[in-house]
């Protein structure tokens, strides 16, 4: 099985890009060292519902837009890709959650399977269109940095 965590999707959606529609990622030179899945979008952590991949009570790290990749070992034969986004009521939840790892359902299915994270609560559903022009549709940017991950790669 071959586990990527942690890659990519978008440019980090922080300064001048807060509240604007996600942007392609930079392309990268070097080797992506994909193993870190501990990204989790800003929210507070909702243990009634959510599992989380540690113990912090409030996630903050808004450089978030990360995709984890669960797949058999490569040999030539094209497989189906089932994409999984976590719910949570648009306020809570992460691709990280260990519940929502694919290994098993990558194996068992014989497909690729990816997790991904979007922004959520305020930095994903908030319409500040009203306010500038240049923010027109950022309450849809959770939205849309779900399509960026379905288009991504």
């Amino acid at each position: 099985m071959c586990v990527y965590k942690g890659i990519p999707y978008a440019a980090p959606p922080v300064g001048d890009l807060r509240f604007r529609p996600p942007q392609p990622v930079a392309r990268r030179t070097g080797t992506l060292k994909a193993d870190d899945g501990s990204r989790v979008c800003p929210q507070f952590r909702d243990d009634t519902s959510e599992q989380y991949p540690d113990k912090r009570q409030v996630y903050a790290d808004e450089d978030c837009l990360t995709l984890n990749i669960w797949a058999p070992r490569n040999d030539g034969r094209e497989r189906p890709v089932i994409v999984f986004i976590h719910g949570g009521a648009a306020r809570f939840g992460t691709a990280n959650e260990p519940r929502y790892a694919g290994d098993r359902l990558a194996s068992k299915g014989d497909a690729v399977v990816v997790t991904l994270n979007y922004r959520l609560g305020v930095l994903g559903w908030t319409e500040l269109g009203g306010m500038d022009s240049a923010y027109a549709g950022s309450g849809n940017n959770g939205l849309r940095d779900q399509m960026m991950a379905l288009t991504w790669g």
